[in-house]
C-alpha cells in the first residue's frame, strides 16, 4: 500500500519538467550531425550503396556512433557484419527432423551411392 501512496502523492508536473519520461536517447549536436554525414559518405564510397553492401544507413550510423565516428573501426566491423550476413545466407541448410520424408530420401540416396561404391570396389578386386 505504501507504493500506492507514493504514486498518489507524486506531482506529475514536476516529473514531466524533469524529463522523467524521456526515452534517454542520444541527441546529436549539429557538429556531430555534420561528422556523421561525412563519415557515412566515406563509408558509402568504400562499401557501395545499400543494394551492394546489404547494410542500411541506420545500421551504419549506429556503428559509427558506437565507434565514436572512427571510419576505420567502423569499416572493420561493417565488413565483418557483411561477411556474417553473407555466410548466414549460404548456410541456410534444412535441418532434418526425425522421420521426415526429405531426410529419408537423402539417407536412401546416400546408402544407394555407398552400395554402388562398394560394388565397384568388389569388381576391382575380382
Amino acid at each position: 500500500m505504501s507504493r500506492h501512496r507514493l504514486v498518489r502523492n507524486m506531482n506529475i508536473h514536476d516529473e514531466l519538467d524533469d524529463d522523467a519520461l524521456s526515452d534517454g536517447g542520444d541527441e546529436l549536436t549539429p557538429e556531430q550531425h555534420a561528422q556523421m554525414a561525412l563519415c557515412l559518405e566515406q563509408i558509402r564510397e568504400l562499401m557501395g550503396d545499400e543494394a551492394v553492401s546489404c547494410l542500411d544507413d541506420d545500421f551504419i550510423k549506429e556503428t559509427l556512433w558506437d565507434q565514436y565516428f572512427s571510419v576505420e573501426n567502423s569499416l572493420s566491423y561493417l565488413y565483418e557484419e557483411q561477411d556474417r550476413r553473407a555466410s548466414a545466407k549460404t548456410r541456410k541448410v534444412v535441418t532434418p527432423r526425425f522421420g521426415s520424408r526429405l531426410w529419408n530420401r537423402l539417407r536412401r540416396r546416400r546408402d544407394e551411392e555407398q552400395e554402388g561404391c562398394d560394388r565397384m570396389v568388389v569388381m576391382c578386386y575380382r
